[in-house]
Parts: C-alpha cells; sequence; structure tokens
C-alpha cells in the first residue's frame, strides 16, 4: 500500500516550489490494520503539525509552505486506537540531514495506547532504531549515522519519541547523510514502506520557532542527540537479494554489480571426484538459464573444499572441479558474450567456520561469480516454470483471505498478504498479523523467523532476534528472503522492522517488507522451518503459507 505525498516531490524542493503548490493538505493512506477512516481525514485538511499557522511571506513575496506539504501520513494501530503517523521532511543541514518523525495520538491516548517500543523501536532503552532511508531504483539502503571517531558504534544519531514524558506534539528526529535527491523511501514499522517523503532546504522549513519542523526545533534536536562538533559516520549500503533454491542445492546473490551462484558440491561431484555427476545436469542447467538473463560481461567459476585431506591435494581438486564445472556450462549456454575463467580455492575460503559436517558441507561448493557488462539494468533471480512448491508445513491460505496459525504457545493470528508492487529492482509488501484468539500479549515478529538467532546467510546474529526474515516469498524453485545489506563488513541486516511488537485480541500489526523482483505475475508467502532447526516442533514460531498473491 503505498504512502504518498501530495506535492509533487520530484520537483526542485524550494520554498517557492513548495509555496506554489496546494498547501495544507497532507493526503494520509493509512495501513491496513482495520476498517476505520484514514488518518487524513481525522485530522481535517490543515495537514499541520505543533501550534497552527498561516505561512508567512518569504522574500520573494510567497507563502511559506504549509506543514502538509513537508511530511507524508499513515496511520498505526494500536490496542485502544488509530495512531496518526507523520513522516518528514528530510532537511539537508549542510554536512547531515535531519528526518522529522512525529505521531499524534487521539484524545490524550498516549498512557494506555501507543508504546514506542512495540511500535517503532526493538531495543527499550534506545530511540528510533533502523529506520532505513531506501532507494529502491539505485538499490540502495542508508541507516541513521553514528558520532564519533567509532565507525562502527552501536547507537545512532537519534532522538527518541517518548509520549509518556513529552507533552504533545510528540516527535523525534533521526539524521543521516546529505541527500542530493527530491525525495526518500522510508520503511515505517507498523506503517508500510513510505514513499516520496520529501527532501528539502532549510529554507522550505516553517518559520514559526515553536513547530517541530522549524530550523530551531532541529537545532535543539542536535544539541540533545550531542551532534555539534561530532565527527559523522555515514552508514550506508548497496542492497543485496538473496534466493535459495527450494531443493538447496544452490543459491544465489544479486548485488547492483554482481551476480554471485553458490552450488552445492554435493550435489555435482561425489566424493573426491571431479567428475559430474547425476544430479549436477539439473542444477546446472538452472545455473545456465540465469546466466541467459545476462547480456554479457566476465564468469568466474571458484571451486571450494572443506578442510578434509591436505591443502594440496584440495587445491587440485577445487581447481579440477571449477573447470568441470565450466565445461559443463560451456554446452548448456551460450557464453561467447562472457569472458570465462576458473579458480581454485581449496579449503582456503571457508564458508562457514567450523568442522562439523554442516560447516564442511556447506564449504565444499562452487562459485560462479558474474560481473554483468551493464550494471545499470537490474538482474532478476530465474526461477524454473516445471518447479513444484515444497510441502507447506503449516495452514495454507489465498491472498485477501490469508491464513490463520496457531503455535505450540496456543496463539492463534491471521497472517495475509494481499499484494506485491513493483518498486524499482525489488518487490515491497505490507504482510497483515492479527490475533484472532484469546491470548494477550502475543510476541509477533521473532515467531515469523524460524531459523533460532542466525540470519538467512547463517550468519549468527542473535540482535536480529526480533527482525522477521523467516517472512520469504517461493516462486519457480527459489525461496526469495527480504532484500539485506551489510555494512563495513558486518552480518547481514535485512530490510525488515526491527521491533519488539506484541498483539492484544483483535488487533493487527503491518510488517514491510522489501523483497527481489521476480519474472512472475503472481508468488507465495511462506514461513517455513526450511533450515529444519526445530526438530517437528513449532514452538512460538508460525509456519503457514498464503499463495496467489498477486503482483503489481
Amino acid at each position: 500500500m503505498t504512502r504518498r505525498p501530495t506535492s509533487d516531490p520530484h520537483a526542485a524542493p524550494s520554498a517557492a516550489r513548495l509555496a506554489a503548490l496546494l498547501a495544507g493538505a497532507a493526503l494520509a493512506l493509512g495501513a491496513c490494520t482495520g476498517g476505520g477512516q484514514s488518518s487524513g481525514e481525522q485530522s481535517g485538511q490543515s495537514g499541520q503539525s505543533g501550534p497552527s499557522q498561516s505561512g508567512a511571506a518569504d522574500e520573494g513575496g510567497t507563502e511559506a509552505p504549509a506543514a502538509g506539504d513537508l511530511f507524508v501520513e499513515g496511520t498505526i494501530e494500536t490496542p485502544t486506537s488509530e495512531v496518526t503517523a507523520r513522516i518528514g521532511p528530510l532537511v539537508n543541514r549542510g554536512d547531515h540531514a535531519v528526518l522529522v518523525l512525529e505521531v499524534e495520538l487521539p484524545d490524550g491516548a498516549q498512557a494506555a495506547g501507543f508504546e514506542r517500543r512495540d511500535h517503532w523501536m526493538a531495543h527499550p532503552f534506545r530511540g528510533i532504531y533502523r529506520f532505513p532511508l531506501l532507494d529502491l531504483e539505485a538499490g540502495t539502503v542508508e541507516e541513521p549515522v553514528r558520532l564519533g571517531a567509532d565507525p562502527k558504534a552501536s547507537d545512532e544519531a537519534t532522538l527518541e519519541i517518548s509520549p509518556f514524558s513529552q507533552e504533545p506534539p510528540y516527535v523525534a528526529y533521526s539524521v543521516y547523510g546529505p541527500q542530493d535527491r527530491d525525495a526518500v523511501d522510508v520503511l515505517v514499522p507498523s506503517v508500510g514502506l513510505v514513499e516520496d517523503v520529501p527532501v528539502v532546504e532549510e529554507s522550505a522549513l516553517p518559520t514559526d520557532a515553536t513547530d517541530i519542523r522549524s530550523v530551531a526545533a532541529l537545532d535543539s534536536a542536535e544539541e540533545e542527540i550531542g551532534l555539534p562538533g561530532q565527527e559523522i559516520n555515514l552508514r550506508t549500503a548497496e542492497l543485496q537479494s538473496f534466493a535459495l533454491a527450494t531443493d538447496d542445492g544452490q543459491d544465489i546473490e544479486v548485488t547492483p554489480e554482481r551476480v554471485d551462484i553458490n552450488v552445492n558440491s554435493d550435489v555435482l561431484f561425489d566424493v573426491d571426484q571431479d567428475t559430474l555427476g547425476s544430479g549436477a545436469q539439473a542444477e546446472l542447467q538452472q545455473v545456465a538459464a540465469q546466466l541467459g538473463g545476462i547480456e554479457g560481461g566476465t564468469i568466474t567459476i571458484v571451486g571450494h573444499t572443506d578442510d578434509v585431506s591436505t591443502d594440496e591435494y584440495n587445491q587440485a581438486l577445487s581447481e579440477r572441479r571449477a573447470e568441470a564445472v565450466r565445461d559443463a556450462l560451456d554446452d548448456l549456454a551460450d557464453l561467447s558474450a562472457f569472458e570465462v575463467t576458473t579458480q581454485g580455492r581449496g579449503e582456503s575460503e571457508p564458508r562457514v567456520a567450523g568442522t562439523t559436517s554442516e560447516a564442511r558441507a556447506a564449504n565444499r561448493r562452487v562459485e560462479i561469480l558474474v560481473v554483468p557488462a551493464d550494471t545499470s539494468g537490474h538482474v532478476v533471480i530465474q526461477g524454473d516454470d516445471e518447479a513444484q512448491l515444497p510441502e507447506a508445513e503449516g495452514p495454507v491460505g489465498v491472498a485477501g483471505e490469508g491464513a490463520t496459525v496457531s503455535n505450540d504457545d496456543g496463539d492463534t493470528v491471521r497472517i495475509d498478504l494481499t499484494e506485491l508492487r513493483t518498486r524499482g529492482r525489488y518487490l515491497v509488501g505490507e504482510v497483515t498479523v492479527t490475533n484472532v484468539g484469546d491470548t494477550t500479549d502475543i510476541g509477533v515478529l521473532n515467531a515469523l523467523r524460524a531459523m533460532t538467532l542466525s540470519t538467512p546467510r547463517g550468519e549468527f546474529e542473535p540482535n536480529q532476534m526480533s527482525m522477521p526474515a523467516g517472512l520469504t516469498l517461493l516462486e519457480g524453485g527459489q525461496r526469495f528472503f527480504p532484500v539485506d545489506y551489510s555494512i563495513a563488513g558486518a552480518d547481514h541486516t535485512p530490510v525488515v522492522p526491527d521491533q519488539t511488537a506484541t498483539l492484544e485480541p483483535g488487533q493487527s500489526l503491518v510488517v514491510p517488507v522489501v523483497w527481489p523482483r521476480m519474472e512472475a505475475d503472481s508468488a507465495v508467502l511462506d514461513v517455513s522451518d526450511y533450515k529444519d532447526v526445530l526438530g517437528g516442533m513449532t514452538a512460538h514460531y508460525f509456519l503457514f503459507r498464503v499463495t496467489d498473491i498477486p503482483i503489481h
């Protein structure tokens, strides 16, 4: 569900331009959390926050913009009411930019409704947490900056929102790098992907110093954050797409600049052999189909082994296996537009640390590393039209009706995804989770992981335990995970909310997710124990499937 401002975000964000737009009418597109009015209808036509203002004349004689031209509205459902969320603007301020995040609580309901820990953040002792800025055309993400000499510091430059200690209006501020675009998309927990949040210069801000979007308010917030005089560490990365074949034979990673395909050597070769086995044809045919969707470039085929046997033996074996895969792909695909080389790395680059049988199996692989000649386009992960869906591990429903599922704790929810929207290189969807049982205080996002404390790539990352990275899409024999990214070599972070959210009976939660784009007109939402870590028990996890989700 798209959330957009009423004003045109693609024109130059000057005060004169904003003044010429339709002032004072912020379009509020509520998340699908119930049947109530949109927040725009609830809040009237002024679209203003803080004290009412009519706009002051600028030097050119035109009026300053109304507040409604500076933010995008959405709604957050709480146990007692719907809360209005206003996102924006993102204000350029020299070497950084500040995002304004506001909530409006109806009729003094703050003490009984909105919980910042449940709705907008994960950590109970920190403020705004991972409100990523997304550019889904370029394939990039930006987190709030870190301050100080340590670029890996864990605390974001944010000023938290606290309805229990603040007087209205309730507002938070988050600091990012300066922006050279006219609008940004922001992933907002409980609301969705808020698209086209205006990026403005200070000249576009209200002149009333008491307004939460004024220069004076931003100055005060930066003082509280401790920004003045601090070194600013930007937090940007490329988005990465990751899919795992449903037969576990291979996985594929796509970034804006390269494609990495990892094929399990155990399905290609018998033990200690460099001749392709009976199962290799099907796996390499899938690789050939992927290469067929790329118009030339370079291909590097790299063999890897486990740490059994000597370094010399493993090095030679890895080289011969890479050459065998090259020869097979040359028969299956037209590689004339590619420069193809092979390498062997032996046991020198394990994918997973350790000497367990599972770790060694993961390290026995052949990588096909592709750098397309034209990186301005988008590589779509290819599926197999003949592939069958794996067996569902829980209740199955259809889009628009959802699946009703219970876990071993006796909690019952209905989960639905009505549509997927194509946005640049990716798919965007808002999964709705509704407590349809009698249990109170149901934990939600942790229950949609089904992978305990690891990331989808196998990285041990307990700090992501409240991120629903188990919400996968199935299509064409591939399991598509939420898009993720890695900053400064850290473990991958999925583009999903990070919040400790709970639901009361009848309450719903919107979970915005970004997935890789695929060549299909529909997909299947699935949470399953694909890593086989639950031992046949669902524990507190919700395992389910929703089919026939249209892709627009």
